[in-house]
């Protein structure tokens, strides 16, 4: 039996270096996906506070509302074009009038939809995320060719 301290190796730390950075403000609260998360009035996507709501006037300041399309802005530099159908909305978002993001929040029912933006879906109820899906392509699985010569 050999000796299990020959397998590693010991070296000595010469010098270590910690880099930081000084800013202003206070840093960002982290959002956990977990179930104990009270009323979500936002979602953080892409540094983008999207708010977490069907209702179009909720989103911020209307600005027009030409049927079932309202421009609504959110802040001094988001704007948002809502439209709204029957089972779903369409929102485009705008960051100082160039389109960032599309995205659709599809009504499951009066407290739960399903907003879908690139390839994730987060699914709220009651202002909480319950289920985040995220769509991937798999590349791993390949089909095998058929063998005509086949052994036992």
């Amino acid at each position: 039996m050999e000796d299990k301290s020959e397998y590693y190796k010991e070296q000595f730390i010469k010098n270590m270096t910690f880099s930081y950075t000084i800013k202003k403000g206070r840093a960002k609260d982290k959002i956990s996906l977990d179930s104990t998360n009270i009323n979500l009035e936002y979602q953080h996507f892409h540094h983008h506070k999207l708010p977490i709501t069907m209702n179009p006037l909720e989103y911020g300041l209307l600005l027009k509302q030409i049927d079932k399309i309202f421009i609504v802005q959110i802040n001094r530099t988001n704007t948002a074009v809502i439209t709204k159908y029957d089972e779903f909305n369409k929102v485009e978002f705008f960051k100082e009038g160039k389109l960032v993001y599309e995205y659709k929040d599809h009504k499951i029912d009066e407290s739960t939809f399903i907003r879908s933006i690139l390839n994730k879906h987060y699914t709220f109820k009651d202002n909480k995320l319950i289920v985040l899906t995220i769509d991937k392509t798999v590349n791993f699985i390949r089909k095998f060719e058929i063998c005509i010569n086949l052994n036992k």
